[in-house]
């Protein structure tokens, strides 16, 4: 409930969930009374965002669009709170492409409002490696992640399962870069936290 106690905290009532994926967090939201548009890139992950929100009863509207261009499809000020959750800013490969997503999600919120982006610690990964246990977010026993590769530039993941294994490409941000950006786009107060907890 971190981020639910986040944005009740501070007033939130309308949210973009800007990297919806399969809808988790849109539905959470949703079930807790906010109103919640859910973005989201991937089509696929659009309609599993759907059909899980049918099955909590609750109504999803959800826009399919890419983050670089999501600045033009709101007007300035549309939003309480945004969430971009799920290590999706690692997606982001070019410098200016995470300085133009952070300008809109700047724009997007009214003067006030929460942005909450998380994603993993790079700064361990890159100099220490990789010892995450699931213990928040991932849950399951069923699969193991590594880093099968690691540089400056790109991570990346290896996804282990039983039955199944798959690969995932990230652009490891430090947290030293996430601060520029923050505040290069206009953001002015900036509060961090490690695994759920101010550090």
């Amino acid at each position: 409930d971190f981020f639910i106690r986040l944005l009740k905290k501070h007033g939130a009532r309308n949210v973009l969930d800007a990297a919806c994926g399969t809808g988790f967090n849109s539905v959470l939201l949703l079930t807790e009374g906010f109103d919640v548009v859910s973005l989201d890139g991937s089509g696929s992950m659009l309609s599993i965002a759907r059909q899980n929100a049918e099955k909590a009863g609750v109504r999803l509207d959800a826009v399919r669009a890419d983050w670089r261009a999501m600045g033009a499809l709101f007007p300035s000020g549309s939003f309480d709170a945004i969430e971009f959750l799920g290590n999706s800013f690692t997606h982001l490969f070019a410098r200016r492409d995470r300085e133009k997503v952070m300008e809109s999600l700047h724009r997007l919120l009214r003067k006030g409002g929460v942005l909450a982006i998380d994603h993993r610690n790079y700064d361990l990964i890159l100099d220490m490696g990789y010892k995450s246990k699931h213990k928040y977010v991932y849950c399951g026993e069923d699969f193991e992640v590594t880093p099968v590769s690691r540089e400056e530039g790109r991570i990346r993941l290896g996804y282990f399962g039983k039955k199944a294994k798959w690969f995932l490409d990230l652009y490891p941000i430090r947290t030293g870069e996430m601060l520029e950006l923050l505040s290069g786009a206009g953001f002015s107060r900036i509060e961090t936290f490690g695994d759920y907890r101010r550090p």
